[in-house]
């Protein structure tokens, strides 16, 4: 690893999006409910797969800064993907309302690398499936590699009015955890286990996109990333032996980590990079 930043949690990540109430064919960032980031943890074996949720419903672009949250946790993936099937309810005002279920837009690995000293954390990934950024990705903002400065947040600081979580859902620490701020506002994520706990409130700031960008920031954790996509990859494709491309391999990856599981997730935006 390189000398300036070392791998503290490493797994697969997926990004989803969400169409507005009666929205069946979303065109643009627009038409779109809720954006999704679901962390899938492998070299943490008992931490929890995480569903997040991005606050401006894309991915921060340079010079931005998003906040997110925690929305759940769960020990297995499935108990997540669930919720993001189709939502039906009644209003008085309205009737009958239909949510459509969610799409998943791309799929890939990540890393949280620190700074030694733990001066500042970043996540890092390397998207697989597309294998380019197609029409949804580049409006969602995900890259084909980028890198993030990520923090997270002290939930006994106030966030100001009308920002972030209100104070009746704040993130529930144990004293260990909650040692680890020392009484600031904003610290870098040295401790993964901050992750895992719903309603932890979480910063990101674009820091490096593209190969080359994320290769001169990460140095030997651009390799890594690089590594883990292979490794990834040939593992799947050793498991289902059979003469397929790249492209097809990657996309039947997806389905069967995400397909398999909900079968009613529309995966062709991952597939095909444009909208449905």
């Amino acid at each position: 690893m390189s000398r300036a930043l070392s791998v503290i949690e490493e797994g697969r990540i997926y990004f989803f999006y969400r169409p507005r109430v009666a929205v069946e064919h979303p065109h643009s960032v627009d038409d779109i409910q809720r954006f999704y980031i679901i962390m899938s943890p492998v070299s943490r074996p008992k931490a929890p797969h995480r569903l997040l949720v991005v606050g401006k419903k894309r991915l921060p672009e340079k010079h931005e800064r998003f906040i997110g949250f925690v929305e759940a946790a769960a020990d297995h993936m499935d108990e997540l993907t669930a919720g993001l099937g189709v939502k039906e309810y009644d209003t008085a005002t309205r009737g009958h309302r239909v949510t459509p279920a969610a799409r998943i837009a791309g799929g890939g690995v990540y890393d949280i690398a620190a700074h030694h000293g733990g001066s500042s954390t970043l996540l890092a990934y390397k998207l697989e499936a597309p294998e380019q950024p197609g029409e949804v990705q580049e409006e969602l903002g995900i890259k084909q590699e980028a890198t993030y400065v990520m923090h997270v947040k002290n939930p006994i600081i106030p966030n100001p009015p009308g920002a972030g979580l209100p104070p009746t859902s704040k993130a529930r620490y144990s004293l260990r955890q909650m040692a680890e701020f020392d009484g600031y506002r904003w610290i870098p994520v040295r401790d993964p286990s901050l992750l895992d706990v719903p309603h932890a409130e979480f910063l990101l700031i674009l820091a490096r996109a593209g190969p080359r960008d994320v290769e001169a920031k990460l140095g030997e954790i651009a390799v890594h990333l690089e590594q883990a996509a292979r490794d990834d990859v040939e593992h799947f494709k050793h498991e289902h032996p059979g003469e397929v491309d790249r492209h097809t391999l990657l996309i039947e990856k997806l389905k069967a980590e995400i397909e398999a599981d909900q079968p009613f997730i529309p995966i062709e935006p991952a597939v095909e990079g444009k909208w449905e």
